[in-house]
């Protein structure tokens, strides 16, 4: 499994292949949808916690930020995600804001939430913008999804929501 990633990763883009496999299982996703800030945090498998999002089917999440783990400046990123906002309008998705970030928030990277669009098609954007993969969040599984050569390949788990701000009721 590992020597897949690496295959992917070559080239300097990350020293350490298992290190990158855990930094995005182990990656905090907050989302804003509905006047509220879902945070969302991987889980034993099989474990759901918290209301998914009503009439929501799947969510992935996207970035054009960083490509290949590139630490690249603020402007730089930012330009490259209002080009991806431009593309998902332009594809007639349906995004709302998103952050991914290390559980101790010193790697963050805006992303964009994409709900009810499919996975080839998200796996084709981030292979425009030069992303290791995407995360696939539905009712019953938080997914990381690898995107390049690893096209495909699911690194599934549970997951736990904790909702900040907004309605109470969908805590």
């Amino acid at each position: 499994m590992a020597d897949d990633v690496a295959d992917d990763v070559a080239d300097g883009m990350a020293d350490d292949v298992d290190g990158l496999r855990r930094a995005y299982l182990d990656a905090v996703v907050e989302i804003d949808l509905d006047g509220r800030r879902l945070e969302l945090t991987g889980a034993p498998r099989g474990t759901t916690r918290g209301r998914f999002p009503a009439g929501v089917g799947h969510v992935h999440v996207v970035t054009a930020c960083n490509p290949r783990s590139e630490v690249l400046p603020a402007e730089r990123n930012r330009m490259r995600n209002q080009a991806l906002a431009a593309e998902l309008a332009a594809a007639g998705l349906r995004s709302v804001p998103a952050v991914g970030r290390s559980p101790d928030g010193t790697w963050q990277e805006p992303s964009f939430a994409v709900l009810d669009a499919d996975t080839p098609l998200l796996l084709d954007v981030a292979d425009r913008h030069g992303q290791h993969a995407v995360y696939r969040w539905t009712p019953d599984e938080l997914a990381v999804v690898w995107a390049g050569r690893q096209r495909g390949r699911v690194d599934a788990q549970g997951w736990v929501l904790r909702v900040i701000g907004g309605d109470e009721r969908a805590r």
